[in-house]
Order: C-alpha cells, then structure tokens, then sequence
C-alpha cells in the first residue's frame, strides 16, 4: 500500500496530452509504444527549458512521471515487460535535460521539484515495484546543493 496516496489517483493536475500516452491501447511488449509516444513530451520538456520557462518544464516532468507511475500500478505494466520498461528510459533523458538546468532554477522552483520527487518516491508504484529513478534523481538533488 503506497504511504501517501490511495494506489489509482494522480498527484499532481492531469495533463490530458501526457495521460493519452498511458492509455491502454498503447500498451505492448516491454510498453515501447509508450515510450516512443513519450518523445513529443519529452521534445517539450527540452524546449521550456532552452526557453526559460522551467516552471513548465517541471511541471510537465511531474506529470509525465506521476502519470507513469499512476498508471504503472492500475494498468499493471510489470505484467508487459522482464527487464526492460521503456517508457522509464523515457523519463531518464527528461531528468538529464532537467538535472543540466538545475543551477538555473530560483530555489523556490528547485524546492517544488524536490517536494514533488519526495511524493513520487512515496507512490505504490516507486515503493513496491522501484518504477522510476526518483531515488537517484533525488540523489542527483542533493549533490548539487549539500
């Protein structure tokens, strides 16, 4: 049982376009489609951030993550893969492009990413099934300002 939220809502506001990818007509072996239809989010991602705009990069990276997780446990993902979940390489290169911007955030924008983290890392899908990086992301946190 996750220890923050009940196992099926979301954290964070529902983006629809991200959502759509996690539907499950997309779902197949080791979910690539998933990971593919990530791509335009991720192109997004890169460019709020080449824009400045790293409020919106944040908060779609929390969707996208809290999205995967989400539907990681209700859809049951880890039924579709052995040791290869795609669409979590998917999140990977978006954190790399977040995590190369860090010093650029104000530190209101760099603490609303880590509180966001710190409820992803609480989620069902990050506690029972380790989906996600979030425990290295907020590793990577740490080390740029400890």
């Amino acid at each position: 049982m996750p220890l923050h939220s009940p196992p099926n809502t979301h954290l964070f506001p529902v983006n629809q376009a991200v959502e759509s990818i996690f539907s499950p007509e997309n779902i197949d072996e080791d979910c690539d489609t998933i990971s593919r239809l990530m791509l335009p989010v991720e192109n997004a991602i890169k460019q709020y951030l080449f824009e400045g705009d790293y409020a919106g990069a944040v908060e779609m990276f929390l969707q996208l993550v809290d999205s995967m997780c989400y539907h990681f446990v209700a859809d049951e993902h880890w039924n579709y893969f052995d040791d290869l979940y795609s669409p979590e390489y998917g999140a990977e290169r978006c954190w790399k492009q977040i995590r190369g911007n860090l010093y650029k955030f104000p530190e209101a924008l760099f603490d609303e990413l880590e509180e966001g983290l710190i409820d992803l890392s609480e989620t069902e899908a990050f506690q029972d099934y380790c989906c996600s990086r979030i425990g290295g992301w907020l590793k990577d946190m740490k080390k740029m300002y400890s």
